[in-house]
C-alpha cells in the first residue's frame, strides 16, 4: 500500500510508482541472472486485472551443440524447398549436408527428414521404398531423427500425414531411436526456422538428460506446441451435473451388495388427492429393509417403513394437515429426503415426544398392537401377516405370549405392550448383555429369559410352565398393504396410548448420518444390536453425495445404424448394448456376415429384442462392398462403429505391413466417402492405445492407429461428426480373453485390464464428444492406458508411456491418489489370470497354491467389505500362512452368504446356490466347493472340445 514504507523500497531499481515490474521486465532480469527468461507466463486473472503472475525459467547452461544436419531427402539434388530449409538452417548457425534411402545414415548425427515434403505422405504406398525405409532406420539407432511432416494434429488436410506418429512411436520403444515429429501446416520459410528452434530444443533437453523428453511438436502460427495426455475418470465425460435442491431418494445398484447402497435424485410429481409431501427427518430402520436389500423379497423402491418429519406440501382432499405440521409416519419408501405418502399413513407428533423418538416407535408399536390386540382379541380366527418373529396365542383371553428377539424393536414394543394389558411375558434373547438389559430397563425375571441361539429355550419354556407351553402362533409381513383401514385405527391406538403414557419409545437407539448409510446397514446386518436404528435425514440434501449418473446416449428406432467388424466378441457387446439403448435397425458388414451358427444365435437374439438385423458379407477395403451395405439399410442411416481389424504383429514384409493398414485405412476412408453425405448423429472409428503409447512390434498397427486420429481431425473440420475410441487390453471378450498366456503378461507389468462395462462406457462417451461442435477438441479417448502399480515402482520399459512428457503428467496423478489402476483392478487381473490358468489346465483346481490364492482373494473382500475394515489386511501380510489360516478360517453365516454369492458371480463366473455357500461353513470349505466345481466345468469344456476336434 502506498502510506507504508516498503511500497517505495524500489526506487533505485526503476520500480518509482509501484513495486511490481512487467513480464517483459521480468524476462530481461532473468536472463541477465543466467536464466532462460520468461518461458512460461501464467497470470491469475487477464491483465491488466491481475494481482499475481507466476513464471517458468530454468537455468541456462554451456551445452556443446552439434551444427551439422543432415538432410533426407529423394534425391541427392536438393529442391527448391530443400535449398529454403539449408537456407533457414544456415542463418542459424547450421551447416546442412544431403542423404538418401539410398545412402547409409550418417552415424551419430542429427538427420531431418524431408520426404513428406517432396512425395507426399511417405509410409503411404510403399512397395517400391519399403524395404530402403526399414534399412535405413535400423542403421540409424545412433541418430538423432526429426521427420518433419504436415499438420494432423490441430488441423489435417491429409489424414495419410498422421501414419508417421504411430511409427516413431514403436521405433523409440522398439529400437531405443531418438525420433522425434515436427508437424508444420505449409512448406514455407516460418516452417524451415521452425526445423531450427526444434533442432536446438531436441539437442539442450537431451543434454539434460530429461527424465521425460519431448518428441512430438506442432507448429502454430509462430509458436511452436507440445502436446500432453490428460487423464480423467471415465464417469466424469458420461456424468450429467444434479438438478439443483433436487430431492433424494435410497437407492440399491444390485441386491445382495450393501456396498451398492447410494443416494440418488428423485423426480418430484404434482401431490396426488390425499396426500402430503413430508420433508425428513429421522427414518428407522427395520429387519425388513434388510431382507429387501439382501434380494429376500419386495423392491428397493420401499426401503424405509417409517419416520417423522414436518410437512412440506398437501394435496387436494387433505384434511387435518397443514404446511409445518410435525408428523410421523408409516409407509414403504421412507428413506428419503422428501416423501410423499397417504395422509392416513401419518398422525401429528405428540406432544414432547421429540423427532428422533417417534422415529423409533410406529412400525413395532402398530405391528405389536395389531397382532396382540386386534387380531388376537378382536378378530378371533383370522390369520394375518405381522413383521418378525413375534409369537402369541389366539385364544379367547390371551395369557401368556414369547417374544423371539426380545431386544429387537418389535420385541421391546411387544414387552413393553405386554406390560401394559397385564400378559405374562417370556422372551428369547441373543447374548448376557440384552438379558441384563431386559432385567434392568423393564424389570422382567431371569428366569423368563431364554437363549434365542439355539433350541434349548423349547425345553426351559415348557419346564416354565410346566407343559402348558404357549398357546398360538401369529406370523405377517405388512400389516398396512393387507389391511389399510386397521393401519389408521392402529396409528389412532398408537397416539392414545402414548399420551396415557402406557407405551413410550424403543430404546437404546444407535443414530447413523444419512451419508453413513452403508455403515447402518452393516450394523443391522452384525445382529448385535439392542433396540432400534435411526437413519438422520440432513436439512439440505445437497449435503448428500450423488452417484455420476452415466450420461448414455439413446439411439433413434427410426434409423438405422452401420457396424463394420460388429460380430466378434466385443461388437456382439458393443451391439446388444445398442439394442439396449434404442436401436432397431443395425447394419453389420464384415466378410462373413451371418454365415456361422453363432453368428445366426446372436442375430436370433436381437430381433427377439425388436431389432432388424441385415448382414452383409463384403470386405470394408472394397469400395463397392461398402457402398453395398450402406444402400442395404431400410431407414436413415444416423451411426457408424468402425471395429474392423488385422493384427499383424510383425511388419518385416511389406505384405504384413500393408495388411494390417488396410481396415483401418482404405476401410475408414470408403465409409468416410460412403456416409458423407448422410446425416449422421456419430462416426467412430476403434482404434488401440499401441498407437497413443509406444509400444513394440506393433508400427503397422500403431500407424493404422495414428491414421484415425488424423482422420477424425479431418472430418471434424468439416462438420462432419467423427471420434475415435482406443482401447487397451479387454479382458472378457475379444481376442485377449482367450489368451492366457498374453492375461498373464498383462498381469506382470501391472496394466490395468478393461472390463465389457468400461468399454461400453467408453464407447458412449465417444459417442457423446462425435459431433464436431462437441466441447472435446481432438474428439478422442483413450482407455486403458493405465497401470494397477505406481510407474516408480516399474522398470523403464515397462511403463506404457515409456519416457515420453506426453504422459509427464501421470506421476503426479498418482501422488495424489495412489495407481491409476487401483488395487482393485490389480485383484480382478489376477483373478482372471488364474481362472484362465485353470481354463486352460482343470487339474490346477485340485493344486494347494490355487487353494490358498482363492482363500486370499476371497478373504481379502470379505474383510473389507462384510466386516467393516477400512484397510486391505492382505497388504500387511502377503505372504504370510497364519493369515491366510485366519482367512481360511471365517465363517460364512446367512446374510454373509447373499454378497459372497454375488462376489463369487461376479468375479469368478460362478454360480452357487446360497444353500451350499452355508452349507460349506467357512472360507476354506467354500473354496473347496468352488474349486471342485470350476475343475468339473472345464474338465467338461476339455472332452467337448477334443470330441469337436
Amino acid at each position: 500500500m502506498g502510506p507504508f514504507p516498503g511500497w517505495w523500497l524500489g526506487e533505485d531499481d526503476d520500480r518509482v510508482y509501484k513495486p511490481w515490474v512487467s513480464q517483459a521486465r521480468w524476462h530481461r532480469e532473468l536472463q541477465s541472472a543466467g536464466f532462460s527468461g520468461a518461458d512460461v507466463t501464467a497470470y491469475d486473472i487477464e491483465p491488466p486485472y491481475n494481482v499475481a503472475a507466476s513464471y517458468i525459467s530454468r537455468p541456462l547452461c554451456d551445452t556443446p551443440i552439434d551444427h551439422e544436419i543432415w538432410l533426407l531427402t529423394k534425391s541427392a539434388t536438393p529442391s527448391q524447398w530443400t535449398k529454403v530449409v539449408q537456407s533457414a538452417l544456415g542463418d542459424n548457425g547450421y551447416t546442412t549436408n544431403l542423404t538418401t534411402l539410398h545412402e547409409a545414415p550418417p552415424k551419430g548425427k542429427f538427420i531431418i527428414c524431408l520426404l513428406d515434403s517432396e512425395c507426399g505422405p511417405t509410409l503411404n504406398k510403399l512397395e517400391d521404398t519399403y524395404p530402403l525405409l526399414q534399412s535405413y532406420v535400423g542403421k540409424a539407432e545412433e541418430c538423432r531423427i526429426l521427420w518433419v511432416t504436415e499438420s494432423t494434429t490441430l488441423s489435417c488436410s491429409m489424414p495419410l500425414h498422421g501414419l508417421i506418429h504411430g511409427v516413431a512411436r514403436t521405433l523409440r520403444a522398439e529400437l531405443l531411436l531418438d525420433f522425434s515429429v515436427l508437424e508444420v501446416p505449409s512448406w514455407d520459410g516460418g516452417s524451415a526456422n521452425a526445423m531450427a528452434q526444434v533442432c536446438e530444443k531436441i539437442q539442450i533437453s537431451r543434454a539434460q538428460s530429461l527424465p521425460d523428453p519431448e518428441y512430438e511438436f506442432v507448429l502454430d502460427g509462430r509458436e511452436i506446441k507440445i502436446g500432453r495426455y490428460r487423464w480423467t475418470p471415465l464417469m466424469e465425460e458420461l456424468s450429467s451435473p444434479p438438478i439443483p435442491n433436487a430431492p433424494r431418494k435410497l437407492d440399491l445398484t444390485a441386491y445382495g451388495l450393501l456396498d451398492t447402497l447410494q443416494w440418488i435424485q428423485k423426480e418430484q410429481f404434482e401431490l396426488a388427492a390425499g396426500h402430503v409431501e413430508v420433508q425428513m427427518e429421522y427414518v428407522g430402520l427395520n429387519f425388513k429393509d434388510m431382507m429387501v436389500s439382501m434380494g429376500f423379497f419386495g423392491s428397493k423402491e420401499d426401503l424405509g417403513l417409517e419416520g417423522s418429519g414436518s410437512i412440506l406440501r398437501v394435496g387436494p382432499e387433505v384434511e387435518g394437515f397443514s404446511v409445518g405440521d410435525r408428523v410421523v409416519l408409516m409407509h414403504p419408501g421412507a428413506l428419503g429426503s422428501k416423501v410423499m405418502v397417504p395422509q392416513d399413513t401419518c398422525i401429528h407428533l405428540p406432544e414432547k415426544l421429540s423427532m428422533a423418538d417417534a422415529a423409533t416407535m410406529l412400525t413395532a408399536y402398530v405391528t405389536v398392537m395389531y397382532s396382540l390386540l386386534e387380531v388376537g382379541c378382536l378378530k378371533k380366527g383370522q390369520v394375518c401377516k405381522i413383521l418378525i418373529f413375534l409369537m402369541t396365542m389366539m385364544i379367547d383371553n390371551v395369557q401368556s405370549v414369547l417374544v423371539h428377539s426380545a431386544c429387537g424393536g418389535v420385541g421391546l414394543a411387544a414387552v413393553q405392550v405386554c406390560q401394559a394389558v397385564g400378559a405374562e411375558i417370556y422372551n428369547t434373547v441373543g447374548n448376557d448383555v440384552k438379558v441384563s438389559d431386559l432385567m434392568e430397563t423393564y424389570g422382567l425375571a431371569r428366569d423368563r429369559i431364554y437363549n434365542s441361539r439355539n433350541t434349548s429355550f423349547q425345553a426351559n419354556l415348557m419346564h416354565a410352565t410346566a407343559g402348558r407351553g404357549m398357546d398360538i402362533v401369529l406370523n405377517s409381513l405388512s400389516v398396512g398393504k393387507e389391511a389399510p383401514e386397521s393401519l389408521k385405527s392402529m396409528l389412532t391406538l398408537f397416539s392414545d396410548w402414548y399420551v396415557r403414557g402406557s407405551i413410550g419409545p424403543i430404546h437404546p437407539v444407535k443414530v447413523f448420518e444419512a451419508v453413513d448409510i452403508v455403515s447402518a446397514f452393516r450394523y443391522m446386518q452384525a445382529g448385535t444390536h439392542m433396540g432400534k436404528i435411526l437413519v438422520h435425514l440432513p436439512t439440505s440434501s445437497e449435503t448428500l453425495p450423488l452417484p455420476v449418473v452415466k450420461k448414455f446416449p439413446s439411439f433413434r428406432a427410426d434409423a438405422s445404424y452401420l457396424l463394420v467388424g460388429g460380430l466378434g466378441g466385443i461388437g456382439r457387446y458393443v451391439s446388444s448394448w445398442l439394442v439396449e439403448q434404442g436401436a432397431r435397425e443395425i447394419v453389420f458388414l464384415s466378410r462373413s456376415a451371418g454365415i456361422s451358427n453363432d453368428d445366426q444365435k446372436f442375430i436370433h437374439e436381437l430381433e427377439t429384442q425388436g431389432c432388424h438385423v441385415i448382414c452383409a458379407a463384403g470386405d470394408v477395403t472394397n469400395r463397392k462392398d461398402v457402398e453395398a451395405a450402406v444402400d442395404r439399410r431400410t431407414r436413415p442411416l444416423a451411426g457408424v462403429l468402425q471395429m474392423a481389424i488385422d493384427l499383424k504383429a510383425s511388419w518385416l514384409l511389406y505384405e504384413e505391413w500393408e495388411a494390417a493398414l488396410a481396415p483401418k485405412l482404405a476401410g475408414t476412408w470408403n465409409l468416410h466417402c460412403a456416409t458423407e453425405q448422410d446425416s449422421l448423429d456419430f462416426f467412430v472409428v476403434f482404434g488401440s492405445i499401441a498407437g497413443v503409447c509406444s509400444n513394440t512390434g506393433q508400427a503397422n498397427y500403431a500407424a493404422a492407429t495414428t491414421y484415425l486420429e488424423a482422420l477424425t481431425r479431418y472430418r471434424r473440420q468439416r462438420g462432419l461428426p467423427s471420434s475415435v475410441l482406443h482401447l487397451g487390453v479387454v479382458g472378457d471378450v475379444g481376442v485377449a480373453s482367450h489368451n492366457a498366456r498374453f492375461l498373464q503378461r498383462v498381469q506382470s507389468i501391472a496394466l490395468h485390464v478393461l472390463n465389457e462395462s468400461e468399454v461400453v462406457d467408453a464407447l458412449a462417451a465417444a459417442i457423446n464428444i462425435s459431433p464436431p461442435n462437441s466441447a472435446s477438441a481432438t474428439g478422442s479417448i483413450a482407455v486403458g492406458l493405465a497401470h494397477t502399480k505406481r510407474r516408480s515402482d516399474l522398470p523403464k520399459e515397462i511403463f506404457l508411456g515409456g519416457r515420453d512428457a506426453r504422459f509427464a503428467i501421470y506421476p503426479n496423478l498418482e501422488s495424489t491418489g495412489g495407481a491409476i489402476g487401483g488395487d482393485k483392478s490389480s485383484q480382478v487381473n489376477a483373478l482372471k489370470a488364474l481362472l484362465a490358468e485353470i481354463q486352460r489346465d482343470p487339474s490346477l483346481t485340485g493344486k494347494q497354491e490355487t487353494e490358498i490364492a482363492l482363500i486370499k482373494e476371497l478373504g481379502r473382500f470379505v474383510s473389507l467389505n462384510l466386516t467393516g475394515q477400512t484397510q486391505d489386511p492382505s497388504q500387511d501380510n502377503p505372504d504370510d500362512t497364519s493369515y491366510t489360516e485366519a482367512m481360511a478360517e471365517i465363517a460364512v453365516d446367512s446374510l454373509m452368504a447373499i454378497e459372497v454369492r454375488n462376489w463369487l458371480r461376479r468375479s469368478l463366473g460362478v454360480e452357487i446356490p446360497t444353500v451350499e455357500i452355508n452349507r460349506a461353513g467357512t472360507l476354506r470349505g467354500l473354496v473347496k466347493f468352488v474349486l471342485n466345481g470350476l475343475g468339473e466345468k472345464y474338465d467338461q469344456s476339455s472332452t467337448l472340445d477334443a470330441a469337436a476336434g
